[in-house]
């Protein structure tokens, strides 16, 4: 007091809320301010009785802010909650319009779920996402959507159901619904495929929607799955002869032949099933490349071996590896004895190769190189021959225009005569060679053995074949 002495005074609260009795609330009922007043003094006040006639009467309270109701609905929700009356709990969860986003959140979203409010659980995870629920509800929650409401949604138009039971599955937390669904409708890499699929199989889910989608996948976006051979051995199981399964089988034989990946080689006798009953480059040479790694040959092996390779020959097919079939069938000498520069690059790029022959002891000078186009024998590989002799060697290197104009080059290279080339093979290529290699180590002896045999093979020749006469 500035005017007048001060005069002594106490402060005291308007009403004890502790010693307010529940026909006092109800009085107060039409007293919307006092009860927002006790509404407000009371929230640092034990839960009891009074605690929680209050909340219930302020949701009654008219024109109050929605957020408002919420937050007083929230704390009668958790009450009941730890109260374990569920049929209160129930009743309250019934009113509540939407979960704010607060430190509470995901606690109420588990709730909702516990208490099968499935629906208003599902629209929340939409609106605050699912990686921090508890994996059981979540799971709870997926088999709940996929098997009642299927029938009223298309749930192939629910993104975030497949999103969920997807992050399930990778926490190890799955069933034979959400495997189902999964099969039916998941699009991801090839190797989430793959485990999804792997999984499902344990639980004799049907699996062929999954399949197909996984090999036309490998198909579109040519890529490769080295563990996808079970998944095709398993798809092929009810209609060995499909489109697809084809394609596949193609893709494969494509991958091994020109792309030089290595494919599991039970692919091999599918491939030999499909070509028994239609020709098929891609398969026929990719079988042919893989026998002719074998040591050992079946039967049915050599006679396909027989049945295609020179009949690629003729038609201008060849490839190097066909040379590893002189033992088994009859492959011409000027192929055999021709050393190979191959190609595997895109069918639509132009390849060309430089190159010069240099001889030991001359040529010390280098040449100018000689440039001709390599030519494409089969689609992506690219086969140049030269007929090099002893002493002789290839110097060359290769450029390749892509389809967008760009250019690469390799690095030089050098070709020379293989090894391997052995004496008693006739052949005027062969005792030539063999001339060259002893006179230049001066030995006679084979010098003369050599030159016998050329001369003989030349006399044969001539006694045997005559020029035609019109």
């Amino acid at each position: 007091n500035i005017i007048g002495p001060s005069i002594e005074y106490k402060k005291s609260n308007l009403m004890n809320i502790d010693q307010l009795n529940d026909q006092e609330i109800i009085l107060e009922k039409a007293k919307i301010g006092t009860i927002l007043y006790i509404n407000q003094k009371i929230n640092n006040h034990l839960e009891d009785k009074i605690w929680l006639e209050t909340k219930k009467t302020v949701l009654e309270l008219p024109n109050i802010k929605e957020d408002f109701y919420i937050d007083n609905l929230l704390s009668i929700i958790f009450y009941y909650y730890k109260h374990k009356n569920y049929t209160m709990l129930d009743n309250y969860l019934d009113k509540l319009p939407y979960i704010p986003r607060y430190e509470k959140t995901i606690k109420v979203i588990e709730i909702l779920i516990e208490r099968k409010f499935y629906d208003k659980a599902f629209h929340e995870i939409k609106n605050h996402g699912y990686k921090k629920i508890d994996l059981i509800k979540l799971l709870q929650l997926c088999e709940y959507i996929i098997k009642q409401k299927a029938e009223d949604i298309d749930i192939k138009e629910e993104p975030i159901l497949l999103y969920i039971s997807y992050y399930c599955f990778t926490k190890g937390k799955y069933n034979q619904d959400t495997l189902k669904y999964l099969s039916d409708y998941f699009q991801g890499t090839c190797q989430q495929i793959y485990e999804i699929w792997d999984v499902a199989k344990e639980f004799s889910v049907d699996t062929k929607a999954i399949e197909e989608r996984f090999l036309g996948q490998i198909l579109f976006t040519e890529s490769w799955q080295l563990n996808s051979y079970p998944i095709y051995k398993s798809n092929i199981k009810s209609n060995p002869i499909t489109k697809i399964s084809k394609a596949f089988i193609t893709y494969q034989a494509y991958l091994y032949l020109v792309k030089e990946i290595r494919i599991d080689s039970r692919y091999f006798k599918h491939m030999e099933k499909l070509v028994a009953f239609e020709k098929n480059d891609f398969s026929c040479l990719a079988l042919l490349k893989y026998y002719s790694t074998l040591e050992i040959l079946e039967e049915d092996q050599v006679k396909l071996i027989y049945r295609f390779t020179m009949n690629y020959i003729k038609d201008g097919i060849i490839l190097p590896f066909f040379k590893k079939f002189k033992e088994v069938i009859s492959i011409p000498y000027d192929f055999i004895y021709k050393t190979f520069v191959e190609i595997k690059t895109d069918t639509h790029s132009r390849v060309t190769i430089s190159y010069q022959f240099m001889e030991e002891g001359k040529n010390k000078e280098p040449l100018e190189y000689i440039t001709e186009e390599i030519q494409e024998v089969f689609p992506g590989i690219f086969v140049k021959g030269f007929q090099i002799f002893f002493g002789e060697r290839v110097e060359y290197f290769v450029t390749i225009t892509n389809p967008d104009g760009t250019k690469n080059s390799t690095k030089e290279m050098t070709l020379e005569l293989e090894e391997g080339i052995k004496m008693n093979e006739d052949g005027f290529y062969n005792h030539l060679n063999y001339m060259k290699k002893a006179l230049s180590k001066r030995d006679n002896s084979t010098f003369i053995d050599s030159y016998e045999k050329f001369l003989y093979t030349d006399y044969m020749v001539s006694k045997e074949f005559k020029p035609l006469i019109d």
